[in-house]
């Protein structure tokens, strides 16, 4: 619940808010936590062993997913 906050409150960050253009900020804030639900998704879906093999263990999926999201935002 926890990461799903911080995300949340993340994508209503209003830093990248345009006056020329409101919706550009909020579509590309859009797009970013989309990517994060997909990269939560997939890494869901594998099993305790396709996600040790790169790694990770299931609780650490929140976490890939978040840095992904945030590292998208920083670009």
């Amino acid at each position: 619940m926890q990461h799903t906050v911080l995300a949340v409150a993340n994508w209503l960050d209003f830093k990248s808010f345009n006056l020329s253009n409101p919706f550009k900020g909020a579509m590309k804030r859009y797009e970013q936590y989309k990517k994060y639900n997909e990269t939560l998704n997939e890494l869901s879906k594998l099993s305790d062993k396709e996600l040790s093999d790169i790694g990770l263990h299931r609780g650490m999926i929140r976490s890939v997913a978040n840095e992904v999201y945030l590292d998208d935002r920083e670009a």
